[in-house]
């Protein structure tokens, strides 16, 4: 940490939650968005799979660095809701993207994501007695991906388990091993939470993914980098089989208000096509950027964007470098000089 840069107090519930802007209208009776995808399954296999982000309940837990609220209801998610969401989205054919490289094998398998903003083992977040009406509408899924907090391991985790036909995965947000950091974001939870969900989740034999996040508060581009390859060591020697790194969101709330000393670092374009390059391969664990919001990042122009972003995606599917082809314009290496 840079001794120049005060480290921010942490912010607490009550600062974070009066920081918010209003939410955007949901309807509890469609999904917030969907889309087709591929995603990594093996090094040089994918598997076609379905986005869902559901429309529910608020998490419980108040994190300094979440945007997902403002997509989320202000009351407990009613029964019903969400197996209806689900079940209108099965319906839509899929629309998968083109591979983008001979190297990856035509995908065997179908995967499915159940993102709702919160936590799919709450109740309040997805009533218990939905549960096994959703699982039975999943049995062309190999693979069910859910998100949920470590703290939270209720007995129902390995009824669903057993109510799905394909392989249960958890999604965590693990976000940093940095012990001040992680407090400041105000998880809720210690670094030893994260180790028992892990031990709990292999003795149920369900497969686990963490988030982490690239840019903490009062750390340069460089620092933060290596506390994310930090996190992600400590991931893989847990037994997470996905590490996806997500570039800090700063544009709301709480993480707008940060002075200049202890802002969290800009991620530009190249400096996420650098820490990816520095990540894959190194260890057994899948390591991948996230690209949803590749568009907002600086550092990119409407002549190399789709490109690089290409890139990205096959580097993240393959677990390995690639060269990044020239470029018609000058923005990877303006960018470069600039943040690396």
């Amino acid at each position: 940490m840079n001794p120049n840069s005060p480290f921010p107090l942490s912010p607490g519930r009550q600062q974070i939650r009066a920081a918010r802007g209003s939410k955007q209208p949901v309807d509890p009776q469609k999904v917030n968005a969907h889309w087709d995808e591929f995603e990594i399954a093996n090094r040089g296999e994918v598997a076609a799979t379905r986005v869902l982000l559901l429309a529910g309940s608020e998490c419980r837990f108040t994190c300094t660095m979440c945007d997902l609220w403002r997509h989320t209801l202000d009351h407990a998610t009613k029964p019903g809701d969400l197996v209806t969401q689900i079940e209108q989205s099965l319906k839509r054919p899929w629309e998968l993207p083109s591979v983008p490289t001979s190297s990856i094998k035509s995908p065997h398998e179908r995967w499915i994501k159940l993102y709702n903003s919160s936590n799919f083992f709450d109740p309040y977040n997805v009533p218990v007695e939905d549960l096994i009406p959703i699982a039975q509408l999943l049995p062309n899924f190999t693979k069910v991906i859910v998100e949920n907090h470590p703290r939270l391991l209720p007995p129902t985790i390995p009824h669903f388990r057993d109510a799905i036909n394909g392989k249960l995965e958890i999604a965590m947000g693990l976000e940093t091993t940095d012990p001040l950091t992680l407090k400041w974001l105000n998880k809720g939870m210690a670094l030893a939470d994260f180790s028992k969900a892990m031990e709990q989740l292999r003795q149920w034999q369900i497969d686990a993914r963490v988030f982490l996040l690239l840019g903490l508060p009062s750390k340069s581009f460089t620092e933060s980098l290596e506390s994310c390859l930090q996190s992600i060591a400590f991931a893989a020697e847990a037994g997470v089989r996905h590490c996806s790194v997500i570039p800090t969101r700063t544009q709301h709330g709480v993480m707008s208000q940060l002075t200049d000393m202890s802002r969290v670092p800009l991620i530009t374009a190249s400096d996420l096509e650098f820490a990816l390059s520095q990540m894959v391969g190194r260890w057994p664990s899948i390591i991948t950027v996230d690209l949803w919001d590749w568009n907002s990042l600086p550092g990119h122009c409407d002549h190399c964007r789709e490109t690089r972003k290409q890139r990205l995606e096959t580097m993240c599917l393959l677990q390995e470098n690639i060269p990044l082809t020239p470029q018609p314009c000058n923005c990877y290496n303006t960018d470069k000089t600039a943040s690396i």
